[in-house]
């Protein structure tokens, strides 16, 4: 099902922009480089800084709290 979904030229647009998204924060975020997709490393706009670091973003309190993120973080905990 994967290598259909990859193949797909309908898709192609979708993968390279999720490639991009993650490559990029990656780095920015955690200083984690992927070898593999480094040609896809772009610039993080304002906006993502202002949601993961800035006075936007939520504490780790209110994302406890918040009962859909709670179901995330138990369904990584269980894995």
């Amino acid at each position: 099902m994967f290598v259909i979904f990859e193949q797909h030229p309908l898709f192609r647009p979708l993968i390279l922009h999720a490639r991009t998204k993650m490559v990029s924060r990656d780095l920015c975020f955690r200083d984690a480089l992927h070898e593999k997709l480094e040609a896809y490393i772009q610039s993080v706009p304002e906006a993502d800084f202002e949601r993961f670091l800035g006075e936007k973003s939520q504490s780790l309190e209110q994302q406890l709290n918040d009962p859909e993120t709670l179901a995330v973080f138990k369904r990584l905990k269980d894995r």
